[in-house]
């Protein structure tokens, strides 16, 4: 947690969501799977449990393949990034938190703090992360993503949302409707599966 200190140079505290930090393009692939599992050990017997499972599992089946489509917009972005996954997921950490610490960064990567060290280096030297003394803690360091460290993410999402605004001004307005429903209960389901 950020001192008040911290919190008087800008730095403020939020709630770490991890669930970007694993695949950032299959975080839905993975509710899925979680869902799948618990249905697949939850309904053992009754009528319809088969074709539940294989419903489930038809599903699971196009996410994989709507992650392999949007992965094909995706790569030449991604193919020119000079970053590592954990550089990456450091940057966007960084980003989203507006101010954080080594620590703080650390945990949401679940690693050490001296771990990232080399990566909080070379994103500074790549001059996208800036890292200063706390002018009322000199032992704490606050980081925070530069002006260029900024851009990129937001390069990186507008690229993604822009690939995916095409594909789905190519459905119809019953097709668009229906997946809304799906995500919708998607999300519910797995935001009752991770409570």
């Amino acid at each position: 947690m950020l001192s008040r200190s911290a919190q008087a140079n800008g730095c403020f505290e939020y709630p770490v969501s991890h669930a970007w930090l694993g695949n950032l393009r299959t975080v839905s692939f993975d509710i899925l799977v979680n869902v799948s599992y618990s249905v697949n050990t939850t309904f053992t017997s009754g009528e319809g449990t088969m074709e539940r499972v294989e419903k489930i599992e038809e599903v699971i089946k196009l996410q994989r393949e709507v992650d392999r489509v949007r992965g094909q917009y995706e790569l030449d972005v991604w193919m020119n990034l000079s970053l590592t996954i954990a550089q990456l997921k450091s940057l966007f950490f960084i980003s989203d938190q507006g101010c954080t610490s080594p620590s703080n960064l650390a945990a949401a990567l679940k690693v050490t703090p001296t771990n990232t060290t080399g990566i909080v280096d070379r994103l500074v030297k790549q001059g996208l992360v800036s890292r200063t003394e706390n002018a009322e803690d000199r032992r704490m360091l606050l980081l925070r993503a530069t002006a260029k460290g900024e851009e990129l993410v937001a390069t990186l999402r507008q690229r993604r949302k822009g690939h995916m605004y095409e594909a789905l001004a190519r459905m119809s307005g019953d097709e668009l409707a229906s997946l809304a429903r799906g995500l919708t209960s998607l999300i519910r389901a797995g935001r009752a599966h991770a409570a």
